[in-house]
């Protein structure tokens, strides 16, 4: 799925790519697989999260991402051209389990 969401969102060399629920940041490490960027910043809630983005980010190379605990309402970061998520659907944000 991030994978898809990188190119569907396409790919401009001076793209500032957002995402504010980055969660373990696999869109914006696949956004950055597929060309040049000016910036990619990611935000989520959970410490644990954005400890294991780091780590992810770390193990594809990429040593230019802007990762921080954060909420998706916060003010996105200047000059932003895209925003690149996969939102949350309930159960990681706190809302309780499924219950299918």
């Amino acid at each position: 799925v991030a994978a898809a969401l990188a190119r569907v969102a396409g790919v401009a060399p001076d793209d500032v790519v957002v995402d504010p629920f980055c969660g373990t940041a696999l869109e914006l490490i696949e956004r950055a697989r597929l060309g040049a960027y000016r910036a990619l910043h990611g935000r989520d809630l959970s410490a644990e999260a954005i400890a294991k983005a780091r780590q992810n980010f770390t193990a594809a190379g990429i040593t230019d991402a802007r990762v921080a605990q954060g909420d998706a309402f916060d003010r996105l970061p200047e000059g932003t051209t895209l925003v690149l998520t996969n939102p949350p659907l309930g159960y990681r944000v706190g809302f309780g389990a499924p219950t299918h």
